[in-house]
């Protein structure tokens, strides 16, 4: 018996990149960086931020909430890193500069202060009704949306300049760095103990 070759478009990884680029076309078109694993993270934001706030929305429970809640608080922590390590990368190859990477890690620094201090500590501590953490919740996903058309389309996305060659070059970087791609893979909780 012959074994027919797989028609294209049919083949487990044109369905893996299929499913990847559904998932991907949940983020605004503005806000892709072309940058495909970053867009990959940042789509998964939007995905996470949305179940918080349906949860918050429809009074889903404390239990649930603050499940959501520490997925999303994990996910920062190790979409930063990663964000951080591709472009280390890229600036010992001579495509970023070493000042844009200090200044991003700042605003990251930043963005994980207001996130603890603003969302993450308050609900914990009781001190947030549902409506008033549903409205930080909200804020705080539109200074998500803001920083990556103000910070990461510069660093690494669209407006960067940097080459699609250079990007493919940080993407098999990070591929091949053992990162955790997401709050539910080995190593993530390692990440936030030391970033923390």
């Amino acid at each position: 018996m012959l074994i027919q070759p797989t028609p294209p478009g049919n083949g487990p990884g044109d369905r893996m990149l299929s499913k990847i680029e559904s998932i991907r076309s949940r983020l605004p078109a503005n806000l892709r960086t072309e940058h495909w694993y970053n867009d990959w993270q940042h789509t998964v934001f939007v995905i996470l931020f949305d179940n918080l706030m349906r949860a918050i929305r429809e009074d889903a429970g404390r239990v649930l909430c603050e499940r959501l809640l520490d997925k999303l608080t994990v996910y920062l922590f190790v979409h930063f890193v990663c964000e951080e390590e591709g472009m280390a990368w890229a600036a010992d190859q001579g495509h970023f500069e070493a000042e844009e990477l200090r200044r991003h890690q700042r605003v990251h620094v930043q963005v994980l202060e207001a996130w603890r201090g603003g969302v993450q500590q308050p609900f914990k501590g009781g001190e947030l009704a549902r409506r008033e953490l549903g409205d930080r919740v909200e804020d705080f996903f539109q200074a998500i949306l803001r920083h990556i058309e103000a910070f990461d389309q510069i660093s690494y996305g669209a407006r960067s300049g940097r080459s699609a060659d250079a990007i493919r070059s940080e993407i098999a970087h990070l591929s091949r760095s053992g990162l955790p791609l997401s709050p539910n893979m080995k190593g993530a909780i390692a990440v936030v103990d030391l970033c923390d």
